[in-house]
């Protein structure tokens, strides 16, 4: 999350975000890239 922050999404955001990534997806790189995706659209 702290990543997503530093970005410049909020809290809120990335939280909401992180909460819709499939949890299948461990490795936190990977996590971070779909919630990029999913924030791009």
């Amino acid at each position: 999350m702290d990543a997503l922050i530093a970005l410049g999404y909020s809290v809120q955001q990335a939280r909401e975000a992180l909460c819709e990534v499939d949890p299948k997806i461990k490795d936190s790189g990977d996590r971070i890239r779909e919630v990029l995706r999913k924030l791009g659209k």
